[in-house]
């Protein structure tokens, strides 16, 4: 800091100095690690920066177990915005069996516990068999029912297969209890007039095809926008959650393939979340810090291109065409998963590889899309790729990186036929440990996080805001 300080005409200057660079670092760091990173990495890019900034993230370091605490006492809710309505599907989402394998009627009632709510209709029988909610449906359920989730409300959207396959459902809803004395039904057309938002089976106007005719209909009827929805599927025997993701611009999706287990269902909310707070938290920390700075010296407030302007506004989307305009050769694009899976797809030699996989059903990891958080690292092993539109690859990858073939998927065209490694998390690209091969789940399996499910109590936002409330 003494040597730094040196270098300015005056104590203060060198003081504003010494809060921008901070300011700047704290903003790339925050930049690298907002999408599903750990505390760790937020402060691992400020000890790549001159020596007296790093004196602060080791500060910082020392300071995390603090922080960290006063983080995890915070009592508000980590699902903000919530959806306006979440779209649940029914069978093999919410309860099992599948209607379509039942006969008749429901009739005699299974009683037992409801969790921790005290006993009651946990079951309903249909011949031999018994219709029950799975565990982690019933929990939500009784979360909504309880008013955890202001303002939202559900609907259903099930392609029951016959017609006494929807009158089943229609029934056992009636039925089955989420607490003593309220059914499964009270608590999903709650805030509603009727039961407009239980759009099922697929006898017309209705078909098997969700996002065809369920959720326009629901929009219609409910007056809720696609972006305003969350919609959970188990996505089993057709791909649900791809086919509204694609045809239903907005929608967030979250598959339950085993029934809905309870954190599939936080899951979801905290995916909506993440999905609809777009700005990074970064920018709005080295906003006000910039703004405070000025006031500070009897300046004005900087203009919201002021931080795109100092860090070269390194986010570019203007470079990325629109899918329409795509018109170039088409070219094999494989990618590599766990377990040995490999699917091959078609991409045109103008358009950026995750694109094209992400609309032809490809699990893969992204956030920024613009080339600089990482989290769509690939490593090309055949072919290769090109990343020209990015301003300034180095940012993500070193040169030693891209000369190993990783690439960044999200504004990467394919030069020819290409192979691609992928990915199930973000630590390659924090930094955080070596490629490890193929370990992508690219075939209808949720992305797994990096630091587990445990990891989004200790998300920047959270750590940040705590940081600066203390």
């Amino acid at each position: 800091s003494v040597e730094a300080g040196q270098n300015f005409k005056s104590s203060s200057l060198w003081l504003f100095g010494s809060m921008v660079t901070i300011a700047l670092a704290g903003y790339v760091a925050v930049r690298r690690a907002w999408a599903h990173s750990s505390p760790a990495a937020l402060l691992r890019p400020l000890e790549e920066t001159p020596a007296h900034v790093g004196m602060f993230a080791a500060l910082g370091r020392k300071a995390y177990g603090a922080v960290q605490a006063t983080a995890n006492d915070t009592e508000a809710t980590p699902f903000n915005p919530l959806p306006k309505m979440v779209v649940l599907d029914l069978d093999e989402c919410m309860w099992s069996p599948e209607m379509y394998t039942l006969a008749h009627m429901p009739s005699k009632t299974v009683l037992g516990p409801l969790g921790d709510a005290g006993e009651g209709v946990v079951g309903v029988m249909s011949g031999r068999h018994t219709i029950k909610l799975y565990p982690g449906a019933l929990q939500a359920l009784q979360e909504v029912h309880a008013g955890q989730y202001p303002e939202m409300r559900l609907a259903v959207a099930s392609s029951a297969d016959t017609p006494l396959a929807e009158q089943i459902g229609r029934a056992a809803m009636k039925i089955l209890e989420v607490v003593p004395g309220v059914t499964m039904y009270d608590v999903i057309t709650a805030g509603w007039e009727d039961d407009r938002a239980l759009q099922i089976g697929r006898q017309p106007p209705l078909s098997p095809n969700k996002s065809r005719t369920h959720f326009p209909i629901l929009r219609e009827q409910t007056g809720v926008a696609y972006s305003d929805m969350l919609f959970f599927d188990d996505s089993v025997w057709s791909d649900h959650c791809y086919e509204v993701e694609t045809n239903c611009p907005g929608v967030v999706t979250q598959r339950t393939p085993k029934g809905m287990q309870y954190e599939e269902w936080l899951q979801g909310l905290r995916k909506f979340a993440r999905m609809k707070e777009r700005v990074p938290v970064g920018d709005t920390i080295a906003m006000a810090a910039f703004s405070g700075l000025g006031k500070m010296f009897g300046g004005k407030a900087e203009s919201k291109n002021y931080m795109a302007d100092k860090i070269g506004n390194k986010v570019n989307l203007s470079k990325r065409e629109e899918p329409a305009k795509a018109n170039g050769d088409l070219v094999n694009v494989t990618f590599k998963g766990a377990g040995g899976v490999e699917q091959t797809i078609q991409v045109p030699n103008d358009r950026y590889i995750l694109d094209t996989a992400i609309e032809q059903g490809i699990e893969l990891p992204y956030s920024c899309r613009g080339g600089i958080c990482g989290a769509c690292v690939g490593r090309v092993t055949s072919g290769t790729t090109d990343m020209s539109d990015i301003d300034d690859v180095s940012f993500c990858l070193d040169e030693d990186q891209q000369a190993d073939g990783f690439s960044l998927l999200c504004m990467a065209r394919p030069v020819g036929d290409v192979t691609v490694e992928t990915q199930s998390d973000w630590g390659m690209s924090l930094g955080m440990k070596d490629w490890e091969g193929p370990s992508g789940y690219i075939q209808g399996k949720e992305v797994v996080s990096l630091m587990g499910d445990e990891k989004d109590k200790d998300q920047p936002e959270s750590i940040a805001m705590a940081a600066f409330s203390g």
